[in-house]
């Protein structure tokens, strides 16, 4: 993208005060002289999704999780952290810290645990959770498809199925026309591809296929229901529930890793990164924007076809980021972190510049066909930092990449940290810590909520609109 000199100069001058007042930046830095503010009405919030944190569900991972060594330590989602039930008292904590957006999704399963058939009772509950946001002052953007299905759609199949597809628009129908007045801002699927990748090539969530022509099939699979959903949202929701005069805005929630080749002399480990760019990041972003279906890896069998309906199907690109990986041919494993480099408890490399670079890509497909430039929003990021040493730096740091991305001209109009509390995270179990509110599991505590330091960190900049 061609920028202005004065346009660059201004970003540089900027730049310039978020270093003076990364040095004041914490509590105390309200009276700052050198805020610098996000754009007017920016959105701040955190993220959960159902089966992480909402407890007794029964679908296609709650199954899972009954075989024996698939969850660190053993763990289930049974209990999760009780969010089901303690919603309302989550929500003040998130609306104390400043946040005017809460990300959550709506567990398929509660609302059709059988094909056809409805839960009245899980569709009053949402209704409740939705109303307590609205007390709260935090509008909801709610998410379709966060990792799980109802058993009975991973009886028929699952995402290979496709009767799957259709089921999906007919649940995305269902939910807009049931909650379209009280949600404007919809996902239909978060991380597609890592969801293929991780259920259908290397085998470690349900259902454990390991074939990556599979893998392949389900994220095209994947991006059609997602244009099939967007039709259906547009076409139920037709209420503007926040009052700013547009009713449904539907996006996709694509995680977006950096891959950098670990040995910068290796043309072999140029073209790892290079290929792992285009199938992890990149594909999903090119069939929702243009409808150019091209999921594809070498010696594998990938989809090519053109899908009309997924044309244009975005009216925002969430993006979740957290790491880079460093991609070699050689070795036992072919994605490492950079030697040396900060890392988080999961092993994960920090490196907050991979923010702005994944928002300069995700700008690459915010110009759709039809003449529409969309806007990106953070729909994830966060750290697994157990001892509590380097989240609030670690949220910094992103914060300060997204301000240069928007002084590059990038249209960012929110950013939703990954996550409220800690919560169920997947095959590690109870073990991650991505909270900004500690969840304590010892005997007697009763999942008490406890702030870490970052809450004050992030209320200070949520409230200010400002680093």
């Amino acid at each position: 993208m061609r920028r202005s000199k004065l346009g660059s100069l201004g970003g540089h001058l900027a730049r310039f005060l978020v270093a003076l007042s990364a040095f004041n930046l914490g509590p105390a830095s309200a009276k700052s002289m050198h805020d610098v503010p996000f754009p007017k009405g920016f959105m701040w919030g955190a993220a959960t999704a159902a089966h992480q944190v909402e407890g007794h569900l029964r679908n296609d991972w709650s199954d899972f999780e009954k075989l024996k060594g698939v969850v660190a330590n053993g763990d289930t989602s049974e209990e999760g952290v009780d969010h089901y039930n303690r919603f309302d008292s989550d929500f003040a904590l998130a609306a104390d810290m400043g946040h005017n957006v809460h990300r959550l999704s709506i567990e398929w399963s509660r609302i059709e645990p059988e094909k056809g058939k409805w839960d009245a009772a899980a569709i009053a509950h949402y209704h409740e959770v939705f109303r307590s946001l609205k007390r709260h002052g935090i509008k909801p953007m709610v998410t379709l498809h966060h990792f799980t299905n109802p058993v009975w759609v991973a009886a028929q199949g699952g995402w290979l199925a496709e009767e799957t597809l259709k089921d999906f628009e007919r649940f995305a129908d269902f939910v807009a026309r049931e909650y379209g007045g009280e949600v404007d801002w919809w996902i239909t699927i978060n991380e597609p591809n890592v969801y293929a990748f991780q259920s259908y090539d290397a085998g470690i969530w349900p259902p454990q296929h390991k074939n990556r022509d599979e893998a392949l099939q389900v994220m095209a699979n994947m991006a059609r229901a997602h244009a099939l959903a967007y039709r259906a949202l547009h076409a139920a929701d037709t209420q503007d529930a926040d009052g700013d005069g547009l009713a449904a805005q539907v996006g996709i929630s694509q995680h977006l890793a950096i891959f950098d080749p670990y040995n910068a002399w290796n043309p072999i480990d140029h073209l790892y990164a290079y290929f792992n760019d285009q199938v992890f990041n990149r594909a999903m972003l090119k069939a929702v924007t243009t409808g150019d279906l091209d999921f594809g890896i070498p010696g594998a069998k990938g989809v090519k076809a053109q899908v009309p309906e997924a044309k244009n199907s975005v009216d925002f690109i969430g993006i979740n980021y957290y790491t880079r990986w460093r991609v070699t041919s050689f070795g036992p494993k072919d994605r490492l972190a950079t030697p040396g480099a900060p890392v988080n408890d999961l092993g994960w490399e920090i490196y907050p510049e991979g923010l702005y670079r994944a928002l300069m890509l995700a700008d690459g497909y915010s110009r759709l066909p039809d003449g529409r430039r969309v806007p990106i929003i953070i729909t994830e990021n966060g750290i697994d930092d157990r001892k509590g040493a380097v989240r609030s730096s670690y949220l910094v740091e992103h914060l300060k990449q997204v301000m240069h991305a928007i002084w590059d001209g990038v249209d960012v109009r929110g950013y939703v940290h990954w996550t409220l509390t800690d919560n169920f995270e997947w095959v590690e179990g109870y073990a991650s810590r991505f909270g900004l509110y500690k969840i304590d599991r010892r005997a007697g505590r009763n999942l008490a909520r406890v702030p870490t330091e970052t809450v004050e960190v992030y209320k200070s900049i949520a409230t200010r609109n400002a680093l």
